[in-house]
């Protein structure tokens, strides 16, 4: 998959540049960033703050 990926990317990256080639006043500033993302985090913020707080280590477990 990282092969298709790859091809998909530079394909709209060349498709943005025509694009923009043919009508520049229709483009303010860069184009997209193409490149492919490596590791993504959910909830960078809520994983940040867990990771911080101590977790208790014998927890009792009660039935509901």
């Amino acid at each position: 998959m990282d092969g298709l990926q790859t091809r998909t990317a530079s394909t709209c990256q060349m498709l943005y540049k025509a694009a923009r080639e043919r009508h520049p006043l229709r483009w303010k500033g860069a184009t997209r960033n193409w490149q492919r993302i490596h590791v993504v985090h959910l909830n960078p913020d809520h994983a940040e703050q867990n990771s911080a707080i101590a977790q208790p280590r014998n927890q009792e477990r009660k039935a509901a």
